[in-house]
C-alpha cells in the first residue's frame, strides 16, 4: 500500500492490494488518531496559539538520562515505556515494522500515544472519572472471547500470551479502564457542542460532495512485474486481444486471474490507492488504461462499468448534514481542548521518542473500546 503507517499482510489479491488501507484498531493507533472509535469520522487537529511561545520564560527541566518522556514531574522510563507497549502488543496485536525507519516512527509514535493517554489520564482524575471494575471485566473477557475463543481455552491463550510478552492481567485491565475513560473524558469535552438548524444551509455547500453518492466504476485488472511487461500487454489490448484472456495468462494476482481479472463489486476512487484510483477513474469505458505502479506491481486496467454519483439534495440530507457538523465541530473541540492540554502539562520527550509533531493534538474523536 502506498499509505500503509506499518506493514501488513502481504495478499496475493489486486483488490486488497489496490483498495486503502486499514490499519488495526489498536490503543496506539486509538491515541494516534484522537482515541479512535466513530470510524466514520476523520478530521485535522485544528491550530492553536503556542502556550509556551507566549510565555518564554516557563522552564522546562532536561530529562534524565534513561528517560523517553515526561509529562510534567511525572518521568517515564525507556524500561516503563517498554513495558507498556507490551501490553499493547498483548491486547491488540500491534508490532513495530521490521525495517529501521518504519521502527523508528513507530517508537516515536508509540511514545506519543502513550504521553497523550497520561495527559487524558490526568484530566480525568481531575474531573473524577471513574470506570467500575466490573465494566472493565466485562470487556476484557469480551476481548478474550473474540480474540482467543470463549470459555477457559480463550483465558488459558490470553495468559500465555500475555506471558510471551511479559506483560499481565492487571496491566492489561488498566488498558481497558483508561479507554473506558477516555470515552467519557472525550464526551464530556464534546457534549456541550451543538449545530442549530439555522447553521445548516450555510454548511450544506461545504458537505454536498461528501453527503453526495459518489460515482463507482467497476475494475478489471493485470499485475505484472515490470513496466516493460505492461506495456506490451496494453498493446496487445489495443490490438484487440480480450482482457479476460491476457488476464488469465499473465496476472501475478492468483485471487482474480481465474475471473479474468475482475475486481468484484464496483469501487468508489477513495478505495483505491491514488495513482491507480486518478487512471481509473480518468479511462472511458470499454478501454484499457495504464501501466499503473502500485504496491503489487505494474497494472494495466480495464473499466467495464460506471454508474453515476448522485449530488446530494439539501431537502433530503438534512439529517446526515447535521450529523457531519456536529461531529467535526466536535473533532474541532476536542482538538484544540487536548492541544491545549498537551502544552499545558508540558509533555517533553527523549531525542529518539520525540514524535514529528511534539505539541499537535491528533485527529479524529473517540468512544468505548472494542467498537
Amino acid at each position: 500500500m502506498l499509505t500503509l503507517e506499518r506493514p501488513r499482510a502481504v495478499t496475493s489479491s489486486a483488490v486488497e492490494a489496490m483498495r486503502s488501507p486499514k490499519p488495526p484498531r489498536t490503543r496506539l493507533r486509538r491515541v494516534l488518531v484522537g482515541i479512535v472509535i466513530a470510524v466514520a469520522t476523520v478530521a485535522s487537529a485544528l491550530a492553536v496559539p503556542t502556550l509556551m511561545g507566549l510565555f518564554p520564560s516557563v522552564y522546562s527541566p532536561p530529562l534524565p538520562e534513561g528517560a523517553a518522556f515526561a509529562v510534567g514531574n511525572r518521568v517515564v522510563t525507556a524500561a516503563e515505556y517498554d513495558k507498556r507497549l507490551k501490553t499493547i502488543e498483548a491486547l491488540y496485536g500491534a508490532q513495530a515494522p521490521a525495517d529501521p525507519a518504519g521502527a523508528d516512527r513507530f517508537r516515536r509514535d508509540a511514545a506519543k500515544a502513550m504521553a497523550v493517554a497520561d495527559v487524558m489520564a490526568n484530566a480525568e482524575a481531575d474531573r473524577n472519572i471513574v470506570i467500575p471494575d466490573t465494566k472493565v471485566r466485562q470487556q476484557l473477557t469480551d476481548m478474550i472471547s473474540a480474540q482467543y475463543g470463549p470459555g477457559p481455552d480463550g483465558e488459558q491463550k490470553f495468559v500465555t500470551a500475555l506471558g510471551q510478552v511479559g506483560s499481565s492481567e492487571p496491566e492489561v485491565l488498566d488498558e481497558v479502564r483508561q479507554q473506558y475513560a477516555a470515552a467519557e473524558l472525550i464526551k464530556q469535552v464534546t457534549d456541550p457542542v451543538q449545530v442549530p438548524d439555522s447553521d445548516l444551509p450555510a454548511e450544506f455547500p461545504k458537505y454536498a460532495a461528501r453527503l453526495g453518492t459518489p460515482e463507482q466504476r467497476k475494475l478489471s485488472n493485470i499485475v505484472v512485474p515490470t513496466q516493460d511487461q505492461a506495456n506490451d500487454i496494453l498493446n496487445q489490448l489495443r490490438g484487440g486481444a480480450p482482457f479476460a484472456d491476457l488476464a488469465r495468462t499473465q496476472s501475478l494476482d492468483g485471487a482474480t486471474k481465474a475471473a479474468g481479472g475482475d475486481l468484484g463489486d464496483p469501487v468508489t476512487a477513495d478505495k483505491l490507492q491514488q495513482s491507480y484510483a486518478q487512471a481509473a477513474f480518468a479511462a472511458p469505458q470499454g478501454q484499457p488504461f495504464g501501466p499503473v505502479q502500485t504496491s503489487q506491481g505494474w497494472n494495466v486496467g480495464e473499466v467495464t462499468q460506471i454508474l453515476p454519483g448522485k449530488p446530494a439534495d439539501f431537502a433530503q440530507s438534512q439529517i446526515p448534514l447535521k450529523q457531519a457538523v456536529t461531529n467535526d465541530r466536535k473533532i474541532a473541540a476536542w482538538s484544540s481542548w487536548l492541544q491545549d492540554q498537551l502544552r499545558s502539562q508540558d509533555v517533553r520527550y527523549a531525542d529518539a521518542y520525540r514524535p514529528a509533531d511534539p505539541d499537535g493534538a491528533p485527529a479524529g474523536l473517540g468512544g468505548t473500546p472494542g467498537q
